[in-house]
C-alpha cells in the first residue's frame, strides 16, 4: 500500500508507488510497497477467455485427440502457443492441453495481480474501506483505470 512517510505531524504520499485499479467499483492497492519500478497488475498478453459453455481440452491440436477436460464459459487461460492450424495449446491441470481458437477471445484489459496480496477498495484511494482482498496470481478485468499521482 502507499505508504505515508516524513517526520511526525507531516506527512507525505509517496507519488507513484502504486498504480490504482478500478473492478466494478472496487479499487486495488497492494499490501506491500512497491519499488518504482514495480506494477500493481502486469498486462497478461497470452491470456485469453473461453467463449462457449464447456470448451473441450484436448490432449492434440485437433477433435480426433482425446479430450481430457473441459473449461466453462468465462474462464482464463494461458496460451503458450498459437499453431497455424488455429489451435491454441495451453496447459490444463498441469498436463499439456489443446483447444481450438475459435472459442476464446483476447481481452486486452485483462490483467494478473502482480504483488503478494492486493486491497480491493470501495473507491479509488487509501480512505475507502477495505472490501476484499485477491491473492497473487489472480486475473481480473479492469473496466476502469484511475491514476494516483
Amino acid at each position: 500500500m502507499n505508504r505515508l512517510k516524513g517526520r511526525p505531524g507531516k506527512r507525505t504520499l509517496l507519488k507513484g508507488s502504486v498504480a490504482a485499479v478500478i473492478l466494478t467499483g472496487g479499487v486495488f492497492l497492494p499490501l506491500a510497497p512497491l519499488s518504482s519500478n514495480q506494477s500493481v497488475a502486469e498486462a497478461a498478453a497470452s491470456s485469453y477467455i473461453v467463449d462457449a459453455t464447456n470448451l473441450n481440452v484436448r490432449s492434440g491440436p485437433g477433435t480426433n485427440y482425446e479430450r481430457i477436460g473441459s473449461l466453462p464459459q468465462g474462464s482464463s487461460i494461458q496460451v503458450i502457443q498459437r499453431l497455424d492450424n488455429g489451435w491454441y495449446k495451453t496447459t490444463y491441470k498441469g498436463q499439456t492441453g489443446y483447444v481450438s481458437g475459435q472459442y476464446v477471445k483476447t481481452n486486452d484489459k485483462l490483467y494478473r495481480v502482480d504483488a503478494t496480496a492486493l486491497n480491493v477498495r470501495k473507491g479509488p484511494g487509501l480512505n475507502y474501506s477495505k472490501i476484499g482482498h485477491l491473492k497473487n496470481g489472480s486475473v481480473l478485468s479492469v473496466i476502469h483505470k484511475e491514476s494516483n499521482g
